[in-house]
């Protein structure tokens, strides 16, 4: 019996030497999954070079701005930010071993930041990225942004935690931006935020004024469902009824919820409607609005030829319902993205 106790011993101490010797340095673990996962993607990483004459360089000839994008399918195609592309006149997509190939844009929307570039397939075996459209930014989740910089040796890298954030998902093809937190970063608008499967989970949208190395990142369901819908029309339509509006305590209401008419568009289709300052909006075709976001994204994905029908408390406190023809969101340089202040 204590001969059988002692030859227990002896096997489980030689299997504890064992696991001791090849247990591995949990920091070792991750950056040798840091570096998988950029070794999966860093195919498709690419450089932009956008050829542009402004005001100030027309004299001096012509002016250029480098940012980044990655191959997100066999042919070639490229996502970025739209503010990449802004005022391009020529584009060259630079891969990780040097060979130059012209870009074409092939669809750009202003409101989520979003541009697509077709180019040839590389000829040196380019793979795309494989899109993580199912990741969601939990807290804990590990990105890696990967890039190309002009002082480095091929890619670059950093890595951080990714975070959920509220901006960005009041857009009816968008949801809600992630933020990451990874250094001062080197890379530009467009690089890649891939998870440690080396599956793409964004592209940098814009760094955060004030805060070095933070970015907000444009998430890939986002960049699939956009992409989709540029592909089968070329471009987005968005509904607009010309309302500015801002949120009211529910006890301003007999609903739950209410949204108060502060400006009326001149013109638009709401002032044909009838619409008033001052009024409440309670429900949309019969569902009711939860926030200004919930409000946006039910008028802006109306598409042409439908109509609303709009629930509305007016000052005296009657009750009505209008129908409105929403008309398509007309396109504006100058209007700020995301901007919440926008009549809807």
């Amino acid at each position: 019996m204590n001969r059988s106790i002692a030859a227990l011993s002896a096997l489980v101490g030689v299997s504890l030497l064992i696991a001791g010797c090849t247990a591995r340095d949990p920091m070792t673990t991750l950056q040798d999954g840091v570096r998988s996962a950029i070794d999966a993607a860093r195919s498709g990483s690419v450089s932009i070079e956008v050829s542009l004459v402004d005001s100030v360089a027309e004299s001096e000839g012509e002016a250029k701005r480098l940012g980044a994008g990655v191959v997100i399918d066999p042919s070639g195609t490229i996502v970025t930010t739209q503010n990449t592309v802004e005022g391009g006149r020529s584009f060259v997509v630079i891969f990780l071993d040097g060979c130059r190939y012209r870009g074409q844009p092939t669809g750009i929307d202003r409101e989520t930041n979003l541009a697509f570039l077709a180019t040839a397939q590389h000829e040196h075996g380019c793979y795309p990225v494989t899109l993580a459209i199912d990741v969601r930014a939990e807290p804990g989740t590990i990105g890696v942004v990967i890039g190309h910089t002009p002082i480095t040796r091929g890619v670059a890298a950093a890595w951080g935690v990714l975070a959920l954030t509220w901006m960005g998902g009041d857009d009816y093809l968008s949801d809600p931006l992630y933020l990451i937190q990874a250094g001062d970063l080197l890379m530009a608008s467009g690089s890649g935020v891939i998870d440690l499967k080396g599956r793409l989970v964004g592209i940098c949208d814009n760094w955060i004024t004030g805060h070095p190395g933070s970015w907000t990142v444009i998430p890939t369901a986002t960049i699939d469902r956009v992409g989709r819908h540029l592909k089968a029309n070329g471009v987005i339509q968005r509904g607009w009824i010309g309302l500015c509006c801002s949120e009211v305590a529910g006890g301003e209401s007999r609903s739950a919820t209410a949204l108060r008419v502060n400006e009326v568009m001149p013109g638009s289709p709401a002032a044909y409607a009838g619409i008033l300052s001052g009024s409440l909006i309670t429900a949309i075709s019969g569902e009711p609005v939860n926030n200004l976001n919930d409000l946006r994204r039910k008028i802006t994905g109306v598409r042409n030829g439908t109509s609303l029908k709009v629930k509305l408390q007016m000052e005296n406190g009657t009750d009505c319902e209008v129908e409105i023809d929403p008309v398509q969101l007309a396109d504006d340089p100058t209007r700020d993205r995301r901007c919440s202040s926008r009549s809807i």
